[in-house]
């Protein structure tokens, strides 16, 4: 495959992170955000255990990511005596800042006995490839994104 390296620097130099609130409320279209999903799949790794997940909340799936990350807000808050009222609100309303929430987590491979395939950490450096990839694949489509924890 003979790729233009000058467009694809151009790609990686065009990427960057917007907050959700730089970001329109449109929805995206279904195959824009399975194109994105597909570039992250295709993410090099070490033993081939291509350890991400990807779960996308679109429409009122976001409100109920919502209330999930209240409920992880209020716990840890409670447990540190730090729980403040407008951070709660603030929790439940974060998923619907952006059209499209797409969560990333990690399923290392296991051997039969339960241990994993590859290490920890190569694994995690497999999924933030596989973010890198989504990044600029969401950026040569027009759309921000922006990877938070």
């Amino acid at each position: 495959m003979n790729i233009d390296v000058e467009n694809l620097l151009a790609a990686i130099r065009h990427r960057r992170s917007f907050k959700p609130a730089a970001l329109k409320p449109d929805p995206v279209d279904h195959q824009i955000i399975e194109k994105v999903l597909e570039a992250g799949r295709w993410a090099p790794t070490h033993g081939r255990t291509e350890p991400w997940e990807f779960t996308v909340f679109t429409g009122e799936g976001r409100r109920k990511l919502g209330e999930v990350f209240g409920e992880a807000y209020r716990i840890d808050a409670e447990q540190k005596g730090n729980f403040v009222q407008s951070a709660l609100e603030g929790n439940w309303k974060k998923p619907l800042s952006a059209p499209v929430w797409i969560a990333i987590g990690m399923k290392p491979g296991l051997r039969p006995d339960g241990k994993g395939t590859m290490p920890e950490e190569e694994e995690a450096m497999a999924v933030a490839c596989s973010v890198v990839l989504m990044h600029l694949t969401a950026s040569a489509l027009g759309l921000g994104a922006q990877w938070t924890s």
